[in-house]
């Protein structure tokens, strides 16, 4: 077993609701980050945001 280099995170940020993969759209906040699976990960999570494509 190996140990991934990297630990990553979306978060789809909906208003409260029903439905929520209908209420999915192109113009829905999406935001993602990777970080590196290490011990001296920084606490600011801001410089670890990343692309979703």
């Amino acid at each position: 077993m190996t140990v991934p280099a990297t630990c990553w995170k979306v978060v789809v940020v909906l208003p409260v609701g029903s439905d929520d993969v209908g209420r999915v759209s192109a113009s829905t906040r999406v935001m993602a980050v990777s970080v590196p699976n290490v011990n001296t990960v920084a606490s600011a999570w801001g410089g670890y945001r990343t692309s979703v494509e």
